[in-house]
C-alpha cells in the first residue's frame, strides 16, 4: 500500500512538473519584444479611444455649425418671404379700392409685388431642398402648399376686382383681405423648425434669432393693422364696431410685441441703438399718428375722404423701419454663425494635430524603449541560454528526486539484512 501510495505522489509530481515546463517552454518560446507590443498595444488602447472621441465630437461640433448656418439661411429666406406675401396686401388693397378700369400704377404695383412675393418663395423653396435636415421634405411641402393658397387668394382678389366697386360688397372686400392674412401662419412651421436648427448648431444666437421673428411678427400685425381700415376705405364708409374692435385688438398686440423687443434690446445696445431709435420714432411715432388720425376720420358718418392707395402710400413706408431693425438682427445673427463655425473648423484641425502629435511621440516612445532597453537585456542569444537553464535546472531537479528515491530504498534493503544476519546468529548460538 505504502509502495502504491509513492508511486501516485510520483506520477503527481511528474505531471506537475511537466506543466510547469510546457509553460515555462511557452513563455520563453515568445519574444520579451512582442510580449513588450503586446502590453503597450494594450496600454494605448485608452488613449486611442480617447483621442477617437475627441475626434468625433470636433466632427459633429463642425458639422452642426455647418447646418446652423444652413438653418439660419432658411429662417431668413422664409421671413422675407412672409414679410413680402404681407407687404403685397398694400398694392392689393390698393386695388380693391379702386373702381373700374384699374389704374394702370395701381394695376402695376400689384403685378410687382406678386412678382417679388414669388421670388421669395422660390429661393425658399430653393434654401429648403439644399438641406439635409430631417424636416426638409415636410417644409418643402408646406411651401408648395403655401404656393397653391397664394395662388387661390389672388385668383379671388382678381374677380373681385374684375367687378365695379359698387358690386363687391363689404364682406366679399373683407373676405378677400382675410384670405391674404390668413396665409401668414403657413410659413410658422418652417421658421420655427430652421430656428431650432440653427439654435441646436449654435445656442449663442437664439437670442437675436428671437428678437429678428418678433420684429417679422411686428411687421405682420403693422400690415395687418392697416388691413383693418381696406373695407371701410374702399366702400367710402365709417368703420363699424367690429372694426374698430379688431384695429384696437391690433395695436394691443402691436404694442406686446415692442415691448418684448424693447426688453431684448437690452442685450445687444451697440448694434441696435440706431435702428431701435429709428423704428421708434418712424413707425411709432409717424405710423400711429397717422392710423390713429385716419381711425377718428373714419369713425365719422360718411367715413374719409381717403382711398385705400393713398393709406398704404402714406402708411407702409413707415413699417420699413421695422425691416431695417430685422435686417441688422440677421446680420448680426450671420456674423455669430460665421464665427462659430471658423471656430469650430479651428478646433477640429487643432484636434486632428493634436491627436497625430500624440500618436506619433507614443509611437517613438515606444520604439525608443524596446531598441535602447528591451532588445539588449534579452537578445537572441540571451533567450537560448536562457531557454537551455530551465531545460537544465527542471532535468536536474528530476535527476535528484530519483537518486533521492534509490538512496532511501537501498537504506531500506540494508536495515532488512543487517536484521536478518543479526536473528540468524543468535538462533544458532547454544
Amino acid at each position: 500500500m505504502a509502495g502504491l501510495h509513492e508511486q501516485e505522489q510520483d506520477s503527481l509530481g511528474h505531471v506537475t512538473v511537466h506543466r510547469i515546463a510546457m509553460k515555462r517552454n511557452l513563455f520563453a518560446r515568445t519574444s520579451p519584444g512582442s510580449r513588450f507590443v503586446v502590453g503597450g498595444a494594450v496600454a494605448l488602447t485608452p488613449i486611442l479611444m480617447l483621442c477617437c472621441w475627441l475626434l468625433v465630437h470636433q466632427w459633429l461640433v463642425y458639422v452642426a455649425a455647418n447646418h446652423a448656418i444652413r438653418g439660419f439661411d432658411a429662417f431668413r429666406a422664409a421671413l422675407l418671404a412672409m414679410e413680402q406675401v404681407s407687404a403685397e396686401r398694400g398694392p392689393m388693397n390698393g386695388v380693391l379700392g379702386e373702381d373700374v378700369p384699374i389704374p394702370l400704377t395701381r394695376a402695376v404695383l400689384l403685378e410687382v409685388a406678386r412678382r417679388r412675393s414669388d421670388a421669395r418663395i422660390a429661393q425658399l423653396l430653393e434654401t429648403l431642398r439644399d438641406e439635409s435636415s430631417p424636416t426638409r421634405d415636410e417644409n418643402v411641402d408646406l411651401v408648395m402648399k403655401l404656393q397653391a393658397d397664394l395662388a387661390s387668394a389672388r385668383d379671388n382678389v382678381d374677380r373681385l376686382v374684375a367687378l365695379p366697386r359698387s358690386w363687391r360688397g363689404d364682406q366679399a372686400t373683407q373676405s378677400a383681405v382675410n384670405r391674404m392674412i390668413n396665409l401668414i401662419p403657413e410659413f410658422l412651421p418652417v421658421v420655427i423648425t430652421e430656428m431650432s436648427i440653427a439654435t441646436k448648431g449654435d445656442p449663442d444666437v437664439f437670442d437675436t434669432m428671437l428678437v429678428a421673428k418678433l420684429t417679422a411678427d411686428l411687421r405682420e400685425q403693422a400690415g395687418q393693422l392697416g388691413s383693418r381700415f381696406t373695407s371701410a376705405l374702399a366702400m367710402r364708409r365709417a368703420l363699424t364696431s367690429d372694426e374698430l374692435l379688431a384695429i384696437e385688438l391690433s395695436r394691443g398686440r402691436i404694442e406686446q410685441l415692442r415691448a418684448l423687443i424693447d426688453l431684448r434690446m437690452l442685450d445687444h445696445p451697440a448694434l441696435t441703438a440706431e435702428a431701435f431709435a429709428t423704428m421708434s420714432s418712424r413707425y411709432f411715432g409717424d405710423g400711429e399718428r397717422y392710423v390713429t388720425n385716419i381711425r377718428e376720420l373714419a369713425s365719422r358718418p360718411g367715413g374719409v375722404n381717403v382711398t385705400t392707395g393713398q393709406f398704404a402710400e402714406e402708411y407702409v413706408p413707415t413699417m420699413g423701419s421695422i425691416t431695417q431693425l430685422r435686417d441688422v438682427l440677421f446680420d448680426e445673427t450671420e456674423g455669430k454663425l460665421a464665427r462659430h463655425l471658423h471656430a469650430s473648423m479651428l478646433a477640429l484641425a487643432g484636434a486632428i494635430v493634436a491627436v497625430v502629435v500624440v500618436l506619433l511621440a507614443l509611437a517613438w516612445m515606444i520604439r525608443m524603449f524596446g531598441r535602447e532597453v528591451v532588445r539588449p537585456f534579452a537578445g537572441p542569444g540571451d533567450m537560448h541560454d536562457r531557454t537551455q537553464l530551465f531545460r537544465y535546472a527542471d532535468h536536474t531537479r528530476h535527476n535528484a528526486k530519483l537518486m533521492d528515491r534509490d538512496c532511501v530504498a537501498a537504506d531500506a534493503h540494508r536495515a532488512e539484512g543487517g536484521l536478518s544476519g543479526t536473528t540468524m546468529t543468535e538462533s544458532r548460538t547454544p
